[in-house]
Formats: structure tokens, C-alpha cells, sequence
């Protein structure tokens, strides 16, 4: 709920308000939102909290495009000076597909970090995942090749 959210990222700064999207028709939680936030510098706070888990799910804390189009994007990387995505959005998936079926479809275009199918609160899958890659240039590698 969103008193939790606000609970847990007032770590990173004070929050100014919590949107979670929501089904039209059911008013369930489509299982992200966004957080908007007093300070600038509570935003890179909250991207360390990246993983962290909220009632035993790990989380995933990216800014928005909105905000990456104010600035330049930068990846944090063991190495702190690439430039680029790290993490990518894989939509569209079938309820079969797997987190291991996902890892051999991008595992090719280099070394993966973390993959996650995002599941409903049944252990479903909701038809979305991340790839999230160690290096920009392997991101950059499976969106030019696997994107459409």
C-alpha cells in the first residue's frame, strides 16, 4: 500500500507523493508506480535502495524517462564511467516464459546481472520482465537485435 512505499523510500528522502497504477476496472496494483520526491539528491538515494525487498519481493528502482531526459544517464556499474542502460524492459512475454528462458535468449549479448519475471500475488507470471546486464554495451547489443 502506499503508506508501506512511503514508509520504506522516506530512507532515501522525504516524500512528496506516491502513485501506484492501478487496473481501471479491477483497481488492483499493476504492480509498479512512481514516487516523486522534496530533494533532488533523495532520487540517487533511492536508486541504491535497487533490489531491496518490500513484503519478501525484491523491488526495482529506476528514475523515469522524464527524469532521464533532464540528465544524462549514466549506469551504475562496478566501474562508475560507462554510459547507458544497463537494465531492460522485455514485454509481451507468454505466462510460460521462465526467468532461465530469458537468460538464454540475452546471455549471448553478454554477461546478465539479474533477471526477473515479474509474477502476481498467485506466483503468475504478468507477462513482463527486466534484463538487467552488467555491461551498457551488452544492453545496447540485445535491444538493436532483439527489440520488435
Amino acid at each position: 500500500d502506499d503508506r508501506q512505499l512511503k514508509e520504506f523510500f522516506s530512507e532515501a528522502g522525504k516524500v512528496r507523493e506516491i502513485r501506484m497504477i492501478r487496473d481501471r476496472k479491477t483497481g488492483r496494483s499493476k504492480g509498479f508506480g512512481y514516487i516523486e520526491f522534496f530533494e533532488r539528491q533523495a532520487v540517487q538515494k533511492a536508486l541504491m535502495m535497487d533490489g531491496r525487498e518490500i513484503k519478501g519481493r525484491p523491488i526495482i528502482v529506476t528514475t523515469t524517462e522524464a527524469e532521464k531526459n533532464r540528465q544524462p544517464s549514466t549506469a551504475n556499474t562496478s566501474t562508475g564511467d560507462r554510459i547507458g542502460p544497463t537494465r531492460l524492459y522485455v514485454g509481451n512475454l507468454h505466462v510460460n516464459v521462465t526467468e532461465d528462458d530469458l537468460r538464454d535468449l540475452f546471455e549471448p549479448f553478454g554477461p546478465v546481472d539479474n533477471i526477473q519475471v515479474i509474477l502476481d500475488e498467485s506466483g503468475a507470471s504478468r507477462g513482463y520482465g527486466f534484463v538487467h546486464y552488467k555491461e551498457p554495451e551488452s544492453a545496447r547489443g540485445a535491444l538493436m537485435s532483439l527489440n520488435g
